[in-house]
């Protein structure tokens, strides 16, 4: 089986694996860089290594088409299909509704149980072209990407526009990520699972309320956001962890990650790093900052708040090795 090595990712053994994730850890802490900072060599540097980063203050998206008046005034009579991040369910209301909700528990929708659900309206718009359902947070977000030739759909570096026209090609967005404020403290389920991507890709938070404008219960973080993220080579500890955990719960599982059936609260992750010695990262973001994670790189990611983001898929020459083995 292959795995990480020197060069490109890559090496043989699990011991290599191991001692190489820890060199790699050991060499490049920062993930964190100002948009001033950021630079296509260190961009360059952070992706063959499979590090996923975060830019502050990255995007110039024009905030006032990302409201949720915004979307109730334009699209509010869409029909959607949302899910509650706790349970797992499914229900078809309207955009109007989702996005009452968004700031005003009072004006959130009430399930049979008498429950005001924490909602998700993910992967938006779930089958048609983005570029056509919202052609202006189109434009407003191809505009806003950082390192266009790689994140873009006409990048001279994003592989994905070569492949050939016979090929049936991935959807590979953009799409839109919009989401009420969940936790992840001890038994807290996050808003999106963990799980890893084939493709690299670039997330844009759009909007978020201000700490102020948030409920209550959402006041005492100051992030919008946290994401978990862990590097490919650390994968197999990952997955044996998963495995463990699911047995204990005597759960039946195909592929631990892939089927994006765990979010690791505190205590699955602190478990996960004295079990297995896996950290990863933890990264928080707020309205402006770009979070970039490559091929193979699991991840899970709690909104404190509610949130819409943006995010698009691509092919970089760095990650395509990581992309075959996944």
């Amino acid at each position: 089986m292959s795995v990480l090595n020197q060069d490109n990712g890559f090496s043989t053994s699990s011991q290599d694996r191991h001692n190489r994730t820890l060199q790699l850890h050991d060499e490049h802490k920062k993930i964190e860089y100002a948009a001033s900072e950021m630079t296509e060599d260190t961009f360059r540097d952070l992706w063959k290594r499979g590090y996923p980063f975060v830019i502050r203050g990255a995007d110039k998206l024009e905030e006032k088409i990302w409201r949720p008046n915004y979307f109730i005034e334009h699209y509010g009579d869409k029909d959607c299909t949302v899910i509650d991040v706790k349970e797992n369910v499914e229900y078809k209301m309207d955009v109007k509704t989702f996005f009452k909700g968004f700031e005003d528990i009072s004006s959130r929708f009430v399930n049979k149980a008498g429950i005001c659900p924490c909602l998700k309206l993910k992967d938006w718009p779930p089958a048609d072209d983005f570029a056509e359902t919202f052609p202006e947070h189109y434009k407003d977000f191809y505009n806003s990407l950082p390192f266009k030739e790689y994140t873009t759909r006409s990048g001279v570096l994003n592989l994905a526009h070569r492949l050939p026209l016979e090929i049936n090609r991935p959807d590979l967005g953009p799409k839109m990520y919009n989401a009420y404020g969940s936790e992840d403290n001890v038994g807290g389920k996050g808003t999106t699972n963990l799980h890893l991507d084939m493709t690299d890709a670039v997330n844009m938070m759009a909007y978020a309320p201000s700490v102020e404008n948030r409920l209550e219960e959402e006041r005492d973080k100051t992030a919008a956001a946290v994401w978990d993220l862990y590097h490919p080579a650390d994968l197999p500890r990952v997955r044996r962890f998963l495995r463990k955990i699911a047995k204990e719960h005597g759960l039946s599982i195909n592929h631990p990650i892939h089927d994006q059936c765990f979010y690791l609260d505190k205590e699955l992750r602190s478990r996960l790093a004295s079990e297995e010695g896996v950290t990863g990262w933890r990264v928080f973001q707020n309205p402006g900052d770009v979070v970039f994670v490559p091929a193979g790189c699991a991840h899970q990611v709690c909104n404190y708040t509610s949130c819409v983001k943006a995010a698009v898929d691509f092919v970089s020459p760095e990650g395509v090795a990581r992309s075959y083995v996944v």
